[in-house]
């Protein structure tokens, strides 16, 4: 019982620091930090300024993976059952739409530009491709080695070659 416990505590912690290294740029330019609540299945809104929680807005069961527009206007959330990703309007908390596919998807990040949502699938071994535009999965990126688990993916805008992976 007492490993349970341990195992959900870090699995709260790995989110909020997940959330606080890898959302919080991209959040500071719109003004909000937005972070998932599992437990009680909301996503919390903090200015990004102060860190002051502003707002708590409800979200669908087990919230996990998010991230937000640039202009701050969409939040899209995964959840820990890792089948679906959510897309809600930050205005009004409303869910736009419900994307259904996938067995094991956690951790999901937006292009630099919001055109498309990358969504890493770890039982498929691939990263989908969601348009952003109109919601739909538009391709697959394939993990290549069967002994590959995509868990998590971020997106750059081009500033300076990289020497990433070279050897």
């Amino acid at each position: 019982m007492f490993r349970t416990y341990l195992r959900i505590l870090n699995l709260i912690v790995g989110i909020c620091l997940t959330l606080a290294v890898s959302g919080s740029i991209r959040a500071q330019k719109a003004g909000y930090i937005y972070v998932a609540n599992g437990v009680d299945n909301s996503v919390d809104v903090l200015r990004a300024s102060d860190h002051i929680r502003i707002a708590s807005m409800p979200t669908i069961p087990g919230p996990f993976g998010l991230t937000a527009t640039r202009d701050g206007k969409r939040v899209y959330i995964s959840t820990f059952d890792g089948k679906n990703i959510y897309t809600f309007d930050t205005e009004t908390s409303a869910l736009i739409s419900t994307l259904q596919f996938g067995s094991e998807l956690r951790e999901i990040t937006l292009t630099p530009d919001d055109k498309n949502l990358y969504v890493p699938d770890y039982n498929e071994n691939v990263v989908h491709i969601v348009s952003t535009r109109d919601n739909t999965l538009t391709g697959d990126i394939p993990g290549g080695n069967p002994h590959r688990w995509p868990s998590a993916v971020t997106a750059s805008t081009p500033t300076s070659p990289t020497n990433l992976g070279k050897q």
